[in-house]
């Protein structure tokens, strides 16, 4: 698996298609310094990406995320931080000209139908 520290997520529309690359984004709540006065949940969110390429499934991606959060923000040496969680997000291509994307698909992989 390679991994890149990657832009911030956006918003792209994405189809269904599989992947085998992800992003990750580590978020830690940020403490006030000490005898601020300031309330800690008046403290923001401070935000860390990475992109995972190549990866083998979505477990892989999530053993990684799981392993590394603390590795990875603590790197900073700030010190004392609040919560630490993460978010995965499969990044999926996106179809060329949009609708039914399952005449683009590689070989042996088939859509199911949608059901109601």
């Amino acid at each position: 698996m390679d991994v890149t520290l990657g832009p911030a997520p956006s918003e792209d529309a994405v189809a269904l298609m599989p992947t085998w690359d992800y992003r990750v984004v580590f978020w830690e709540h940020q403490l006030p310094p000490e005898g601020s006065g300031i309330s800690p949940d008046d403290m923001g969110w401070a935000e860390l990406t990475f992109t995972l390429s190549d990866v083998q499934d979505v477990h892989e991606a999530i053993e990684w995320a799981e392993r590394n959060i603390d590795v990875e923000l603590d790197k900073d040496g700030s010190g004392p931080h609040g919560e630490r969680l993460y978010v995965l997000y499969a990044k999926v291509p996106r179809p060329f000209g949009g609708g039914d994307c399952s005449c683009r698909l590689p070989a042996g992989i088939r859509l199911a139908p949608a059901t109601t």
